[in-house]
This record gives structure tokens, sequence and C-alpha cells, in this order.
């Protein structure tokens, strides 16, 4: 079995390349493979890019910086590119550390096809026999369903929060179960009576607006992963486009959510997220259906 800590890199290189550090002023590398790289990561700059070549995923600049301390592996260069890497049959175990500190973990696998450069370009292959990769999953910690990643038997849920002047609402999912609640409350105090009775391994929030730097330091506080989406989905008009795709409009009713539009907002960038990280609301093989919204109030939460 291959050592990820000393495992060759895949990529090829080119001629009078080497494992040594970049001449000074010499540009980082530039193959075919690398550019692939190179336009994954543009998509996913706040994730660390798994990026499969042949048995292994590897991973290139900040990404190996940060995953070779976390994971314990070797930092190597090639013309002055830091990369590292790990097996495809033991990734699970290293995704899982990661996810563990608060990581998102971005796998990009090779697809069917050949790559044939950038969108809208000449249509020219990247380079002879170079097959397309592409990012097929992005897993955080609020997201995961396979059992090796799961740290026990728990519930393991994803909680996103829409603050709307004094008004919060709440969305909470667990992938593993396909259960899915939605909540309003007012402040704080009620966000962690609502809170306290479920398991969060990831918060998401609107990338911007107001009191979301507040709501970032309280889950800080707990020592829960925070990620960000657009605010866009958070909107009630767009948050209910979404909800009616893939729940009827008698389902929704129960719920009230003209009545209290941040939970609205809640609930549409759940399913918003979720899309974004690679996961079907429909549900399918990876992901067990939403089959209905279950509300819940700050007085269940009483005790």
């Amino acid at each position: 079995m291959a050592d990820p800590k000393t495992h060759q890199a895949v990529p090829a290189i080119p001629a009078g390349g080497s494992g040594a550090p970049a001449e000074a002023g010499r540009p980082p590398l530039q193959t075919p493979v690398m550019r692939q790289y190179q336009r994954a990561k543009r998509d996913y700059q706040d994730a660390i890019l798994f990026f499969r070549l042949g048995d292994f995923y590897e991973m290139f600049g900040d990404d190996a910086r940060t995953a070779s301390k976390i994971l314990d592996l070797v930092l190597t260069k090639r013309q002055g590119t830091p990369m590292c890497g790990v097996p495809y049959h033991a990734s699970t175990t290293y995704i899982a550390r990661l996810l563990k500190e608060g990581h998102k973990v971005a796998i990009c696998e090779q697809v069917a096809g050949a790559d044939t450069g950038e969108p809208g370009g000449s249509g020219r292959p990247e380079g002879k026999g170079l097959f397309r990769r592409e990012v097929v999953r992005v897993i955080t910690p609020g997201t995961v369903v396979e059992e090796a990643l799961l740290r026990d038997a728990s519930n393991n849920f994803l909680a996103v929060v829409c603050p709307d002047g004094d008004r919060i609402g709440i969305a909470l999912a667990d992938l593993s179960t396909g259960e899915f609640y939605a909540a309003a409350g007012r402040g704080e105090t009620d966000l962690e009576l609502i809170l306290s009775g479920y398991r969060v391994g990831e918060a998401v929030l609107p990338l911007h607006g107001r009191g979301v730097d507040r709501l970032r330091e309280w889950f800080d506080r707990r020592h829960i992963s925070v990620n960000t989406l657009e605010s866009g989905p958070f909107l009630p008009e767009r948050a209910r486009e979404i909800l009616l795709a893939h729940f009827s409009q008698a389902m929704l009713e129960p719920l009230n959510l003209g009545e209290e539009p941040a939970m609205a907002g809640a609930c549409g960038a759940l399913l918003a997220y979720l899309a974004k990280t690679g996961f079907a609301p429909a549900g399918g093989q990876t992901q067990p259906a939403f089959h209905r919204i279950a509300r819940v109030t700050v007085e269940d939460h009483l005790v």
C-alpha cells in the first residue's frame, strides 16, 4: 500500500522538471493537468480540493499546506508548487479529519469525455488523452451521510439561520435520516433554546446582512463550523420558489411561511445550499428525500 506521506505525485511534469524548489522567479507548475486543477479550484476557493489523479487525491498550493499539517503528510514541491496526496481507497479517514477541523472538502473526479479546455474556447483538448475532471460533491461538516464519516450513531444536523430584524428563522436537516425542521424566534435566547435540542454539525448564514457577524460569533463560541451562502436564497420570494420546486403548496401551508419570512428564507436557503454542495433535493442514492418540513417552536424546547 502506498504511503501518503511519501508517494510520488501523478501529474506530468514539463521536461527538466523535478521535485526540487523552483528557481527564483520561475512560474508555478503549468501543465494541462494543472490547468484543469486551477479551473476547478477557482469555483471552490473556500474548500480543500481533492483532485483525483490515478489512485490518489492530490492537493496543491495552500490546500496542500493546510492539509499536510492536519493530516501529518509530507509536503513536497514540483517546480515551486506545494503538493501532497492521500490514497483514494483510504480517503474517507483523511476527509473525516479535515471535517473535524471545520474544513469543507471538494471532491474532483475524472468523468467521461475528453477535456476541451475553457468553456467557450477553441474546443481543442487540453492534452492528448486527458479526461475531463469535475467537482462532483462538496462534503461539509453538516452534509455528511457516510457512516464512516459520521462520528457516531447520533444525528448530525445542518442548521441554516436567517436573521430578519429582531426575528430569526431556523431550518434544520439531517441528511442521513431525511429529517427537516423549521422554527422561528426572537434573538439569541430563542436560538439557544431551539438548537439545544439538536446536535448541529454546521451552521450556514447569509454572506452579508445585518446581524450576520453577531451570529457567526455565537456559533464560533460554541465551536460549530460556519459557512455562508449568497443572500439570494434567503429572500422570501426566492425561498418560496425553491421550496415549491420540492414541496407542494398543500405541504407548505401548515408552516404559515407568509407570516414568518425569516423561517421561509432559512428553509429555502437550506435546499439551495444542498444543491450547491452536490446534493439533489429530490433525494437519490446519497440522500433520502425530504418528505415534509415539521414546524417546531420555542415552547417545544422549554423545560
